[in-house]
């Protein structure tokens, strides 16, 4: 049986509305894929924004106890939920006893909103 992190190490979660698409790898909490659902190239394929690694998305910062991270090697847990016809995407990652990085993606009908955060674990209801 896998653990959590060998299922996060190969896993994506996806985010979309009517027009985009987000594929979010669980490792790196980086996009790895974007497709906007409207459009066609002049040869009828699918626009892809981001796709087959062309973008890399990565932060590097250090926790209150000194300890330095970098996104890309986090395994962030994702969490989807909806409410409202709003989809909301947590993808977090616990860095020391007490806190906890997250990265938020907003889905609304048209529009996509995301945030960084770093806190202690409680502080957040959602992001």
């Amino acid at each position: 049986m896998a653990t959590l992190k060998q299922l996060l190490k190969i896993g994506v979660t996806v985010i979309e509305n009517k027009d985009v698409k987000l594929t979010i790898n669980n490792k790196g909490g980086d996009l790895k894929e974007v497709l906007l659902k409207q459009f066609k190239t002049y040869e009828s394929m699918p626009v892809y924004l981001i796709k087959d690694k062309n973008a890399i998305f990565a932060l590097n910062f250090k926790t209150t106890q000194g300890q330095e991270l970098n996104t890309q090697q986090l395994y962030f847990e994702p969490s989807l939920t909806q409410k409202d016809g709003k989809q909301l995407l947590s993808m977090k990652v616990k860095t020391g006893e007490k806190q906890l990085f997250r990265i938020c993606v907003y889905a609304a009908s048209r529009r996509l909103y995301g945030r960084c955060s770093g806190a202690q674990s409680g502080a957040f209801r959602e992001c």
